[in-house]
């Protein structure tokens, strides 16, 4: 009885280590070129592979690294059904979820960036600090990069052609809409990506739980307390049994 009563605990341990370790990803960044050209757009995708976990991935969160001297983010498009990316210009954090898990590779994610005219030669763009979700636990893959090199003239802006229309001269009022117009932008554009991009509002917590792994815990840990009252019970009786 000793020796069951062993075995199962062992197997409990080995449940619940495996439980919260052995699901993997990986989270990576591709472009179709990396050869670039100054005031030159280009994209960056994010995707998700080598999925190694019984239910799938429904979330993820990651810091994007770049050179903002050398290079201007210009939009984020989220692909195959992944919802709209929630992101914070100033830490460069974002957010997505899907909601339905995937177990093979997938493309979440299309950042635009344009070269700026005095960007360095050599750039990088990163993902750093990444986590996916089965919706239980937390998966962490490595880090990822890339690197472009930029190099030539900038690339030439189309001169129209035929004969130029002459400009009307603006009036007072149309001036001041204009004026007014700007500030609106100016105000509007801050936040290229996303309506919430507050500071604080991606802050370094944990990605969507469903709970479950909460749950088999505490079952595991019952189960585990259980036999050791079994074990302590059967101790005593043996001891008892001997005394006589």
């Amino acid at each position: 009885m000793k020796k069951i009563i062993s075995i199962v605990l062992i197997l409990l341990v080995i449940l619940s280590v495996t439980n919260v370790y052995a699901s993997s990803c990986k989270v990576t960044l591709s472009t179709p070129k990396t050869d670039l050209a100054k005031n030159e757009e280009f994209t960056v995708d994010v995707s998700i592979s080598d999925i190694d976990d019984e239910k799938g991935i429904m979330a993820l969160m990651s810091t994007l690294e770049y050179d903002k001297d050398s290079l201007e983010l210009v939009k984020m498009e989220q692909q195959n059904g992944w919802a709209k990316p929630e992101y914070n210009e100033e830490n460069g954090k974002f957010v997505q979820e899907k909601g339905d898990f995937i177990k093979s590779k997938e493309t979440t994610l299309k950042v635009t960036f344009k070269v700026k005219e005095d960007s360095k030669s050599d750039v990088k763009i990163s993902l750093k600090s990444t986590s996916t979700s089965n919706g239980d636990i937390d998966i962490k893959p490595s880090d990822s990069s890339i690197s472009l090199k930029v190099t030539g003239d900038s690339k030439p802006t189309p001169t129209p052609t035929g004969t130029p229309t002459p400009t009307p001269k603006p009036s007072e009022n149309s001036t001041k809409n204009e004026n007014q117009n700007k500030n609106t932008n100016k105000n509007t554009n801050k936040n290229i990506i996303s309506s919430t991009n507050n500071p604080g509002s991606l802050k370094s917590g944990s990605l969507p739980k469903a709970g479950t792994t909460s749950v088999v815990l505490s079952v595991i840990l019952v189960l585990i307390v259980i036999a050791l009252i079994f074990y302590a019970r059967i101790r005593k009786m043996d001891k008892d049994g001997s005394g006589r």
